[in-house]
C-alpha cells in the first residue's frame, strides 16, 4: 500500500476519533504545533524519520518534547504510530489529517505553481475563479518555479491541471519524435 493510502487511513482514523469525542479543534491544534515543530526543527524532523532510533526512545522523547501540551487523544495516537512502526509517516499523517478538517469544513486546498510571482489582481482573478469551478472557500498555497517557464499548475483535490508552458513544450516534442 502506498504512503499517502496508509497516512490517509491513519489521518481518517484521528480525525473519526476526534469527530465522536467533540474535540476536533484541540487535535487540530496539536496537529499544527508538531508539523510547525517538525519544518522549524530540523533536528525533530530527522528524529522521527530515523529508522535507527528505537521505537521506545521516540516515545520517551515526545513525551518530554510535548509534555502536557498535547491532548490526550493526540499521545494515545501517535504512541499507536510509533508502536506500529509508522512513524516515519507522522508528517504525513498528520497533514492529511488538517486536509480532512479543512474538507468538512467546507475549504478546498489548491496549490498554484507559476513561473513568477502572481499580482495581487492576477491572484484575485485565480481564486474567484477556482472558487466558481470547485464551489467552495478556497485557500491557495502559492508556489513559483521558474522550470515551468509559463502558465501555472494547479493542484486541488487529488487533481491536478498542468497548463504550464514546459509541459506544453514536452508533449509537442513527443508528438513530434513520435511521429518520424
Amino acid at each position: 500500500m502506498s504512503e499517502y493510502r496508509v497516512a490517509l487511513r491513519y489521518a481518517r482514523s484521528i480525525f473519526s476519533l476526534a469527530t465522536e469525542r467533540g474535540i476536533i479543534n484541540e487535535i487540530e491544534a496539536d496537529a499544527i504545533s508538531i508539523l510547525k515543530l517538525c519544518k522549524t526543527n530540523h533536528d525533530f524532523y530527522v528524529f522521527l524519520k530515523s529508522p535507527v532510533i528505537s521505537h521506545d526512545k521516540k516515545w520517551s522523547i515526545i513525551k518530554r518534547v510535548f509534555g502536557d501540551s498535547l491532548n490526550e487523544s493526540m499521545f494515545s495516537f501517535i504512541h499507536g504510530i510509533i508502536n506500529k512502526r509508522r512513524d516515519v509517516l507522522i508528517e504525513q499523517i498528520l497533514t492529511r489529517f488538517l486536509d480532512l478538517v479543512k474538507q468538512s469544513r467546507g475549504i478546498v486546498s489548491a496549490t498554484v505553481t507559476t513561473a513568477i510571482p502572481m499580482t495581487e489582481a492576477l491572484r484575485a482573478e485565480v481564486l474567484k475563479h477556482l472558487q466558481s469551478q470547485v464551489g467552495a472557500k478556497l485557500e491557495i498555497e502559492e508556489r513559483v518555479d521558474k522550470d515551468i517557464i509559463g502558465g501555472y499548475i494547479l493542484k486541488f483535490n487529488d487533481k491536478v491541471i498542468d497548463a504550464s508552458v514546459s509541459s506544453r513544450l514536452n508533449f509537442m516534442k513527443r508528438y513530434l519524435l513520435e511521429s518520424n
